[in-house]
This record gives C-alpha cells, sequence and structure tokens, in this order.
C-alpha cells in the first residue's frame, strides 16, 4: 500500500462515519473511532513495509517525508513510536 494509497483509505472509511455527523452529532464524539481506523490503516501499511525489510527509520522517514500526521496530530513520526504502535496491536 503506497501512502497515496493510505490516504485513499483512509478518507473512504472517514466517509463512512461523516454520516453520523448528519444526525447532529458532533464529530468530537467520534475521535476516538477515527483514530482507531487511522491506527489499524497505518499498522497495516507499516507491517507490509517492515516485510518488505524496511527499518523502522526508513518508515519513520517515509511518513515524516510524506506530511503523514501522527494519531495525535502533532509533531513527527518516531521509529521507536512506529515499533510500539505494531507491537500493541
Amino acid at each position: 500500500m503506497t501512502t497515496n494509497t493510505l490516504f485513499q483509505e483512509i478518507k473512504r472509511r472517514l466517509e463512512g462515519i461523516q454520516g453520523k455527523t448528519e444526525l447532529g452529532i458532533p464529530i468530537k464524539k467520534f475521535e476516538d473511532e477515527l483514530r482507531d481506523i487511522k491506527r489499524g490503516l497505518l499498522v497495516e501499511w507499516i507491517q507490509r513495509k517492515r516485510r518488505q525489510k524496511h527499518s523502522y527509520k526508513q518508515i519513520e522517514d517515509i511518513l515524516n517525508s510524506e506530511g503523514v500526521p501522527t494519531l495525535s496530530g502533532k509533531g513527527k513520526w518516531n521509529s521507536q513510536t512506529i515499533c510500539n504502535m505494531v507491537k500493541a496491536r
């Protein structure tokens, strides 16, 4: 999965959640759900990169160079955070 494909998949899954906001429920109520979707997609993408023999540092560089926001939306990706995210899944 390329980074571009990752963004397309995130967008597709988020579109399924948009209907909930049309019911008058603020999107803030769904932040955890959105973060879980993003985390799952990122972990899947990271695991593919690892199978292709990419190091966590190389993955960090790809995510940061492509401007992929961290799960918190703050700061930059760190290889240790990436490793921990995959192991926690």
